[in-house]
């Protein structure tokens, strides 16, 4: 699970939480947040297993988290495990007086004084606390040397230069600006145009084309995203997203920005050509008739979310540069039959594949050590996986309500079997639980009602209680010296 667990008003610091968390998981510090990690459908369980088993707590609290019941209930649940070693960390952002509620459970706590407002926050004191409170190396960025003043003894002063006036710096400032504004936005900013073909139905084709990273400057919009409105910069072809149905990102195109093509509903087809190394959060969400997406060799990272809800799309490759498939990032995709994951990849994020209920198998690479939390959840049509001897945890959920799962092998590499792992996997038969694991938390394979026989290493001869179905032969293997 999550290192650290990052409370928030969602609403008001939903960008702050993710600035945070970036800054965190940038040195190794793995972080969990909702709604960027939450399990669909569990949404109270999600949040109790964070909050349990994280080792901080970090509450941003700003003046409607101060007010918020859902902050609190979080904050009253984390101190609950105050005995058991939780840190908590709050983190106040804005002048305001803390509410009685809260501060009851903040008397004996250290505050982090973030700023008066949030638009001026500063995170470095917090970075470098919580990473020493996990043991974790932190370099802050150091400032730049200061330049000694040149004494010059026994020299004459230079002569006085002729003073400039202030209307004359004025104007020469503004004719840079104005100069370098303009040279950017012709040589390192992307462009694009829509151009359509045929009658009213017929193919409309969005063209990136260019040089440099999108970049759509601060305008905002309101998009309903997971039940709730979120505000987010939206690119200026977004006035054309109910009648795109293909999108072509052309060489010099560095990546594809979040929300890049959000809620496209009648995008269909997308070709990424060489240039582009990452593909952003949340960047195709929701394009339900999206089928085919052709990604290049040089993208390294699949954000979170980056193809959630493309319910229509059946096939994706991915590249070996890939090292990172984000949190949900395939979350929902219905109609995906099957999926190659390359060696490249080391990181299988929470909820990555959850919904995939058409994926009939997956091959999980040698050099992943971690099954996030719900990575494979409700993938009905899986009949088998394949776990490598790299992996050391199988995270809560992860193959939960895979209703066609037969046979799982679990490699000797495994110590962590987290709660909820096989639940509902209705048609498993047999399991064999190597030497190597040493947890096998409640509920791991509750609900898995053809489950006959589990092979068991000896230290588990006492059996364990809410972990298989009743009826389930327990076969504890004896170790040999």
């Amino acid at each position: 699970m999550a290192d650290v667990f990052i409370s928030y008003h969602m609403k008001s610091a939903g960008e702050l939480a993710q600035q945070i968390a970036d800054a965190l998981e940038t040195v190794g510090i793995s972080c969990w947040y909702a709604n960027r990690d939450m399990i669909p459908g569990q949404f109270v369980k999600s949040i109790m297993d964070a909050i349990n088993q994280c080792k901080i707590f970090l509450l941003i609290l700003n003046e409607e988290a101060n007010q918020s019941k859902y902050v609190f209930n979080e904050l009253s649940n984390a101190y609950r495990r105050f005995e058991d070693g939780i840190i908590i960390l709050p983190f106040k952002v804005g002048d305001f007086q803390v509410s009685d509620n809260v501060q009851f459970f903040l008397t004996t706590l250290h505050t982090i004084n973030g700023g008066d407002s949030m638009k001026t926050v500063r995170t470095e004191e917090l970075t470098q606390k919580v990473a020493e409170s996990l043991g974790t190396s932190w370099t802050p960025t150091p400032n730049p040397p200061q330049k000694a003043k040149k004494i010059l003894a026994g020299k004459p002063e230079p002569p006085k230069r002729k003073k400039i006036s202030l209307k004359f710096r004025i104007v020469t400032c503004i004719l840079i600006v104005t100069a370098y504004v303009l040279c950017l936005g012709c040589f390192y900013h992307p462009t694009w145009k829509v151009e359509k073909e045929g009658n009213l139905d017929g193919e409309v084709t969005l063209t990136i084309s260019g040089a440099g990273e999108m970049d759509y400057g601060n305008g905002l919009t309101r998009f309903l995203l997971n039940g709730r409105f979120l505000d987010a910069s939206y690119p200026p072809w977004y006035a054309y997203s109910a009648i795109v149905t293909k999108a072509e990102i052309h060489p010099g195109v560095r990546n594809i920005k979040a929300y890049a093509f959000y809620n496209f509903s009648r995008l269909e087809t997308v070709t990424i050509y060489k240039g582009v190394t990452s593909i952003d959060y949340n960047a195709f969400h929701d394009c339900t008739r999206l089928r085919n997406v052709v990604i290049p060799d040089n993208v390294t990272k699949i954000g979170a979310g980056a193809f959630w809800g493309c319910k229509s799309l059946t096939s994706v490759g991915i590249p070996d540069g890939v090292t990172i498939i984000g949190n949900s990032a395939f979350l929902g995709c219905a109609s995906l039959t099957s999926i190659g994951i390359p060696d490249s990849v080391t990181t299988i994020g929470n909820s990555a594949f959850s919904g995939c209920t058409s994926l009939t198998s997956v091959e999980i690479p040698a050099k992943v050590t971690t099954i996030g939390s719900g990575a494979f959840l409700g993938c009905t049509s899986l009949t088998s996986v394949e776990i490598p001897a790299s992996v050391r945890t199988i995270g809560v959920s992860a193959f939960s309500d895979c209703t066609s799962l037969t046979s799982v092998g679990i490699p000797d590499s495994v110590t962590t079997i987290q709660s909820y792992a096989f639940a509902n996997c209705t048609n498993l038969n047999h399991v064999f639980i190597p030497d190597s694991v040493t947890t096998i938390e409640k509920y791991a394979f509750i609900g898995c009602e053809r489950l006959e026989t589990v092979s068991l290493p000896s230290r588990f001869l006492m059996g364990l209680p809410n972990v298989f179905p009743d009826r389930v032969e327990l076969d504890c293997r004896m170790k040999l010296n």
